[in-house]
């Protein structure tokens, strides 16, 4: 959880001025002791006067930087804070900043967030003290904030400001990272500083979140006066009560608003820090436990995952968003656009993993008829035959590690009706089973044809003689995986892999069709967005072991990271490290193709991607995406797009995909060696 303490790097400068570091000392051992993760510290600022008073007298002066005070309390906060804590820091009232270029040495030195809501001289624009907007002095404060990719804390905003900042991003298409810090639910508790529904929805529909606070007086009206009154008495512990099911009832009414729980994060409100005896009694929780004590509230309410994600995963993962966007690949938008102006794509979102650094960005466009729709990095796509090593290989992979299934057993020993004694498991992993690449896509029209057509086509060569891609050999894989698991192909998938590998926005059958890049516009199922392209699966139900799933850069970021740290992802085992040295084991020889092959996966050399080296593994789908794993450099690239959009003729990205993965490699290995197509 996170404490979004907007003091902390104020307190820290004054220490600095008085030379006296004993209470961030304090500070600071309390704050470890609280087992509280996350801090957002924030750099103040509000009327000279308030400041005199709240503060100290000498905390700002005219003609002081705001720059040299932010280097100054950053520098002290790095000292201090313990190492493990994950820190994001902001400013709270940018009056003081002598124009919107300020920006760029505080990115530098490691600004995160803005709130230009809280200004006593309404520069930039006004908070909860005035009724005032935003200003244009404001707009290019926001403009030159979503160009560097600092992000915009909407907390304490008044609704003018709130409303001019949301239409301004949105009037202009800006690519901003949004949120609400430390603001509850106006409904639930009447207090300005806490957001109407429709704040909450504007922000949730923005990719933002709202960091619900446990302060009691935003939990509760008078929650502040209400509590003193019964300190002491044997009424206390029952009002605690009463806020924390209140507290509950905040969380529960964005999840209701928005959905889910993706948009909700937790936290506290200058916990610990704040010398103000009105806040000395204003937590709902102990701050010495209330990392425990919050947990195990939310588990009464929600599943282990929903309060992971409310407690951390939600909060981290916007951070990880906010901190790994795209100014520092901008060569990389640079190229897409080129591809794009050229008709090779609509448009591209990517993910590069360099070194454990995870870079997403998208640009161009989600779809070009029947209007232009602009692309988003949470874009989804229909990523095709990458189900088959995404989905199919891994789940098999899985089976063999906890000893379920060996890759010698013959299929027929899980598919009884299967036609041939000899075929194995490995020989469908590896397209050496003997099976036909395809079916009779005439007579493709039902589930029950797929599975007649399934189990009566002839072999076409003997099994372990050739190489011959075959979807039929893991459609026949995700019936096996089915039949062990006993339950259907898309629950194992979510449950085995989506689920602990945190891809949120991976699925068969996507609920949410509206993030989906649409792709092919065809005779008879008209243009599909939402709904799987490949024509097999689509009879299957959309479920199948060769095709079938959607996914983001993001979420195949998460899969490629596993695999490059050797089967692991965030401290948990997916798969065993044999297996992932079995991925970049050449198996087979394709020699339609001349590439080598492990379980699908092409090993090495090959035109698709890029032009790797021996510690390299790719694959792509036919509407469009692709994935490289370059073990020898750390290095991972996914390229999501729709190439079949708005029609399947288009083949020009197989030419254009790896010069694009060239100008990666160009950019991020210029310092070893390696082989690129010429």
């Amino acid at each position: 959880m996170f404490d979004t303490h907007y003091d902390l790097l104020t307190k820290l400068y004054i220490s600095y001025k008085r030379n006296d570091f004993k209470y961030i000392e304090k500070m600071m051992k309390n704050f470890s002791e609280s087992n509280v993760k996350g801090l957002i510290a924030n750099l103040c600022f509000m009327s000279k006067e308030e400041m005199d008073e709240e503060y100290d007298i000498n905390y700002y002066k005219d003609g002081d930087s705001v720059i040299d005070i932010f280097r100054i309390a950053v520098g002290l906060l790095k000292k201090y804070l313990p190492s493990d804590v994950t820190v994001f820091t902001s400013i709270e009232g940018c009056d003081y900043l002598q124009d919107e270029n300020d920006l760029v040495m505080l990115k530098e030195l490691g600004l995160n967030a803005i709130l230009p809501v809280w200004n006593c001289e309404n520069k930039f624009g006004s908070g909860n003290r005035s009724n005032n907007g935003l200003t244009p002095l404001g707009k290019r404060l926001i403009s030159k904030a979503v160009e560097l990719n600092i992000a915009i804390d909407l907390s304490h905003a008044n609704e003018q400001t709130f409303w001019d900042i949301i239409n301004y991003i949105k009037d202009n298409n800006l690519d901003a990272t949004i949120y609400a810090s430390h603001s509850n639910v106006r409904s639930l508790c009447d207090r300005d500083r806490n957001l109407k529904d429709e704040q909450i929805k504007a922000i949730a529909n923005l990719g933002g979140f709202v960091g619900v606070m446990s302060n009691s007086g935003f939990v509760q009206f008078g929650g502040y006066s209400e509590r003193e009154k019964r300190v002491g008495t044997p009424e206390y512990e029952k009002y605690i009560n009463f806020l924390k099911q209140k507290y509950i009832s905040h969380i529960d009414y964005i999840k209701n608003l928005t959905g889910s729980v993706k948009n909700i994060c937790v936290s506290t409100d200058d916990m610990v820090f704040c010398e103000l005896d009105s806040y000395r009694e204003s937590p709902i929780f102990d701050y010495s436990s209330i990392a425990n004590d919050l947990r195990k509230l939310l588990l009464e309410h929600y599943t282990l995952d929903e309060t992971q994600s409310i407690m951390y995963k939600n909060a981290t993962s916007y951070l990880d968003r906010i901190s790994s966007k795209k100014n520092d690949i901008d060569f990389l938008n640079d190229k897409i656009n080129e591809e794009v102006k050229n008709k090779v794509i609509p448009g591209m979102t990517y993910a590069i993993i360099n070194n454990g650094n995870v870079s997403i960005g998208s640009s161009g466009y989600k779809a070009l008829v029947p209007k232009l729709e602009d692309i988003k990095d949470d874009t989804i796509y229909d990523i095709a035959s990458l189900t088959k090593v995404v989905v199919t290989v891994p789940l098999i992979c899985k089976l063999v590690d906890e000893g379920r299934l060996s890759f010698d057993d013959k299929v027929k020993k899980y598919l009884p009706d299967f036609k041939y004694d000899d075929v194995t498991i490995y020989q469908l992993l590896t397209h050496t089973s003997g099976l036909p690449a395809d079916l009779n896509s005439k007579e493709i029209v039902s589930r029950e044809s797929i599975i007649n057509q399934m189990y009566s086509k002839e072999k076409v060569y003997t099994s372990g003689s050739q190489v011959l891609y075959s979807d039929l050999g893991y459609m026949f894989l995700g019936e096996i995986i089915e039949k062990i698991y006993n339950k259907s192909l898309d629950k194992v998938a979510k449950d085995e892999l989506f689920i602990p590998l945190e891809m949120d926005d991976t699925s068969y059958n996507p609920i949410n069709k509206e993030r989906c890049a649409p792709s092919e516009i065809t005779k008879d199922r008209g243009m599909l967005k939402g709904y799987v392209h490949d024509e097999k699966a689509y009879s299957m139900g959309g479920v199948a072991g060769h095709a079938g799933v959607f996914s983001t850069a993001k979420d195949l970021s998460n899969y490629v990271s596993m695999i490059l740290n050797n089967g692991v992802f965030n401290g948990k085992r997916i798969l065993s490290e044999e297996m992932i040295n079995a991925f970049f084991k050449v198996l087979v020889y394709d020699e339609k193709c001349e590439w080598n092959r492990s379980f699908s996966f092409i090993v090495g050399d090959n035109d698709i991607v890029i032009r790797g080296n021996d510690n390299t593994i790719s694959f792509n789908g036919f509407t469009g995406p692709s994935i490289s794993i370059d073990r020898e450099n750390n290095l991972g690239i996914v390229l999501m797009t729709n190439r079949v959009h708005p029609s399947r003729d288009n083949r020009l990205i197989s030419r254009e995909r790896p010069e694009i993965s060239k100008e990666i490699y160009k950019h991020l290995v210029a310092t070893k060696q390696y082989r690129i197509k010429n």
